[in-house]
């Protein structure tokens, strides 16, 4: 019950994190290359259904002879069941022990894991949490071999919800998860610091809007992503020399119209290619630019221009 009630605990505190501050830390690895995707299986349990038992000792029904009550069950291959029966299928709490000596312990129902069960593995992984149909389903917690760390939601098996990830080199994901996936918002720590990310996420990549904070160079991105790049309309800014670029983006550069320092321009693959003269002239190029990206947008077009256009920047 202790256990239950810190994943819990845990759980709420990140919600509320969320609501709240906003705040987080990201690493220098792709997160579409990190680990989080990984979920725990059940080695060798379900294999064993259809086996020849090689062994019972236990408590029968006295009326048809079927298991009942409490009993060791064991088959050909060295696996073994400890605890209770119930019509012939292990019901009630008990323990599982494969030929390989995984270990999973809890609440069985119809030969089933469900309800609250510990999984440990043979190299060190495990999952303490809860179950339905033998599946991570509920809150849970997994330790991988490596000191990785998930705390959070899962349905069906996989990461779906609200979770934590912290990966052996210290990077960090605080956010939604969907399919053992990234998706929805979240917050993402590298692990030296040096960048953070937090905004939204589609099938683990940086996908619509966010934030994207520089810590060592005192540089920030906010604007749209695709990708895991810079995608749409975004503002660049730079504290330490008080610039701010605004306009839009394309694979990660400065690509279309934008401001910088007060003046309008083009941009091309990151690189200026002219100034505007005046502003006539830069409506000339509004609209047609502000279509080809109108499908990032959240916002309407013409919040967008009116940003855009504001002397402000």
């Amino acid at each position: 019950m202790i256990t239950i009630l810190l994943i819990i605990t845990a759980i709420t505190l990140i919600i509320n994190l969320f609501r709240s501050n906003k705040k987080y830390n990201s690493n220098n690895n792709n997160p579409t290359k990190l680990r989080g995707a990984n979920n725990i299986i059940i080695a060798n349990k379900n294999t064993l259904i259809n086996k020849k038992i090689y062994a019972y000792i236990g408590k029968n029904n006295s009326t048809n002879s079927l298991k009942e009550g409490l009993g060791i069950q064991k088959w050909e291959d060295g696996s073994k069941f400890i605890g209770y029966f119930k019509n012939d299928k292990s019901n009630d709490y008990g323990k599982f022990i494969d030929n390989e000596n995984n270990f999973l312990s809890g609440n069985f129902i119809e030969d089933k894991l469900d309800g609250f069960g510990i999984y440990l593995y043979n190299n060190g992984t495990k999952y303490i949490g809860e179950w339905v149909n033998d599946l991570q389903d509920g809150i849970g917690i997994e330790y991988w071999k490596d000191g990785s760390i998930y705390k959070g939601e899962f349905k069906e098996g996989k990461k779906n919800g609200i979770g934590e990830y912290i990966w052996a080199n210290g990077t960090k994901y605080n956010g939604e998860w969907k399919n053992n996936s990234l998706s929805g918002y979240g917050i993402y720590s590298f692990s030296n610091e040096t960048k953070i990310y937090f905004g939204e996420w589609e099938n683990n990549m940086m996908n619509g809007i966010g934030e994207l904070i520089y810590n060592n160079e005192g540089r920030k991105y906010i604007g749209y992503f695709k990708d895991d790049k810079k995608n749409g309309f975004g503002m660049f800014l730079w504290k330490k020399k008080f610039k701010i670029y605004l306009g839009f983006w394309m694979n990660g550069k400065q690509n279309g119209i934008g401001k910088y320092k007060q003046k309008y321009g083009i941009w091309k693959n990151g690189k200026l290619i002219k100034w505007f003269k005046n502003k006539e002239e830069i409506y000339q190029y509004i609209e047609p630019e502000f279509n080809k990206f109108s499908k990032y947008f959240k916002k309407t077009s013409n919040e967008i221009k009116d940003i855009f256009l504001n002397d402000e920047y």
